[in-house]
C-alpha cells in the first residue's frame, strides 16, 4: 500500500510536517515544549525503525500536523507506532477536527502499533499528532505515521437514463366523418298499372239466347204454312250453345232452324224424310 505521509519516520528532518522543531544533531533539548527529532545516536531508545523518530515532552498539549491527498468518500487505514516512559501521557491523532484515535498513557517501551480507519470528507485532509507529557521527565516518541488507501465509496443508485416504462395510451375511438353506411331499401314491389284490357270491336260472345217467341212463332208459321206441321221443339241440336228450331211434318220429314245468337234463325233445312220424334233427338 501506499503511503500517503511524507517523512513518516523523522529519516529526513523536518521535511513535510509543520509545528517540528529543527534535526537536532547536538542532543540540544530541542523538543522540550514542541516536537522534535530523536535520534538512536542519541541514545533514544523509542525508534521504532530507523534511525530516527518523533518525539515530544511538554506539560500542555502540542501538535504537529501534514496535509495529504485524498478522494472524498473514500476509506482510509491510518497507523503510528508509539512509545513513552509515563503512564500518565496522553497522545491523539486527528483526520482534520475529527479526533480518530486517542491514548491516554501510552505505554513505555518497548512500545505498541495503533491503527483505525477513516473516511476522507475533502480532497485535502490533515493529520495531526497531538501529545502532553507529565513533566519533562519523560518524552512521548512516535514513529512510522502511515496512511493509505483501503476501499473506493459504494457507488451511489443513480436512476438509470433507461426511460420509465409509460403505459401505452389506448386512443379513444372517435367515428370517422365518413358517413355511415346505411342499409339499403329494397323498393316496395309495386304491381304495374297494367292497362285494363279495353274490350276489342269484335262482338263479345253472348252466351246462348233463345229464340223470341216471335222469331219461334215465324219459325212454326214456316214449317206449318204447307199445311203439313207435325210438332215443333226448342233445342241445341248442333251442340254449340245456341238454341235451335226442329221441326216435324207430318210427311216424316224434319226441319231444322239453326240459331246463332242473334235472336234470328236461320233458313229452315230439311234433315231426313225418315219419320222421327223430336223426343228422341239429341
Amino acid at each position: 500500500m501506499t503511503n500517503l505521509v511524507t517523512n513518516y519516520g523523522a529519516e529526513n528532518g523536518n521535511t513535510g510536517w509543520s509545528g517540528l522543531a529543527a534535526y537536532d544533531v547536538d542532543r540540544s533539548p530541542t523538543w522540550n515544549n514542541q516536537w522534535g527529532i530523536a535520534m538512536t545516536q542519541e541514545g533514544v531508545g523509542c525508534v521504532h525503525t530507523g534511525n530516527n523518530a518523533f518525539i515530544t515532552k511538554s506539560s500542555t498539549l502540542v501538535s504537529m500536523s501534514q496535509d495529504f491527498s485524498t478522494v472524498p468518500g473514500t476509506l482510509y487505514s491510518v497507523s503510528f507506532y508509539a512509545a513513552d516512559a509515563s503512564s500518565n501521557n496522553v497522545l491523539i491523532l486527528y483526520i482534520g477536527s475529527i479526533a480518530v484515535i486517542t491514548i491516554n498513557g501510552v505505554p513505555a517501551n518497548p512500545g505498541q502499533i495503533y491503527t483505525a480507519t477513516f473516511t476522507a470528507n475533502n480532497n485535502i485532509e490533515s493529520i495531526v499528532l497531538t501529545g502532553q507529557t507529565s513533566g519533562l521527565g519523560a518524552g512521548i516518541c512516535i514513529d512510522d505515521i502511515s496512511v493509505s488507501f483501503v476501499s473506493s465509496p459504494a457507488p451511489t443508485n443513480k436512476p438509470s437514463n433507461t426511460p420509465t416504462n409509460i403505459p401505452t395510451t389506448t386512443p379513444t375511438f372517435v367515428p370517422s366523418n365518413e358517413p355511415t353506411t346505411l342499409p339499403t331499401t329494397a323498393p316496395t314491389y309495386i304491381p304495374s298499372s297494367a292497362p285494363t284490357k279495353a274490350p276489342s270491336n269484335e262482338p263479345t260472345e253472348s252466351p246462348s239466347t233463345s229464340p223470341s217467341e216471335t222469331n219461334c212463332r215465324n219459325s212454326i208459321l214456316n214449317c206449318a204454312k204447307d199445311g203439313i206441321l207435325g210438332r215443333s221443339e226448342l233445342t241445341d241440336w248442333n251442340k254449340d250453345a245456341y238454341m235451335d228450331v226442329a221441326c216435324t211434318h207430318y210427311d216424316g220429314t224434319i226441319e231444322y232452324f239453326q240459331g246463332n245468337g242473334s235472336g234470328v234463325l236461320k233458313a229452315g233445312v230439311i234433315l231426313t224424310t225418315q219419320s222421327c220424334d223430336l223426343d228422341h233427338m239429341v
